[in-house]
């Protein structure tokens, strides 16, 4: 794959390289490097790495990579303190742009609680689920949860949802077209 991915290079000469998961900002950094692409963007998708992601990372940030985009603050300043240099990372978040004006909110029922995460393992969806549970089993108020996401976790979060007896009340929702419109409809934003 790496000789692969050097002959594709030899080949388009890009000028831009952006690289985002462990192994893509290390490679891609030493490949970038030697066929002398003008920028090459790291990537850092969360705000806690396993010690060898870390290490990987590290290199190809301080040493490879003209800059790294992370994609929430605590993840930058965590790293930051961490050794990373400072002056080569950027915040971009991935997150849902505020609104202009507050929304007022009518009682209604049931009461929404919305999430949008990818179904990966560090989102820790069964807490999310547990503690859903606990609240729909305990509320005098009707609650529903809607989740919008994907990802390699979608059936291990699917048997959570019947482990914890909420299929009833759990809406899945994949690649919906209007985010902000699910965000505008939910009373309660559950990260």
């Amino acid at each position: 794959k790496v000789w692969g991915f050097h002959k594709i290079l030899r080949r388009l000469k890009p000028s831009i390289m952006f690289m985002y998961l462990p192994s893509n900002n290390l490679i891609g950094g030493l490949l970038g490097r030697l066929h002398n692409v003008k920028l090459l963007l790291g990537g850092v998708r969360t705000s806690r790495l396993p010690k060898f992601h870390y290490r990987i990372l590290y290199v190809a940030h301080n040493y490879l990579n003209h800059r790294t985009i992370f994609n929430n603050h605590e993840g930058f300043n965590h790293l930051t303190n961490q050794g990373f240099k400072t002056e080569k990372g950027v915040v971009i978040h991935n997150c849902f742009h505020p609104f202009s004006k507050p929304i007022g909110r009518t009682e209604k029922k049931p009461v929404t609680i919305l999430t949008c995460a990818r179904f990966e393992h560090f989102k820790d969806y069964e807490s999310a689920i547990d503690a859903f549970s606990q609240v729909a089993k305990s509320s005098k108020t009707e609650v529903r949860y809607r989740i919008l996401g994907t990802g390699s976790m979608k059936e291990q979060v699917l048997s959570w949802i019947e482990k914890y007896g909420v299929s009833d009340v759990v809406d899945i929702v994949e690649n919906p077209e209007d985010v902000d419109q699910h965000i505008r409809e939910a009373d309660i934003y559950f990260c």
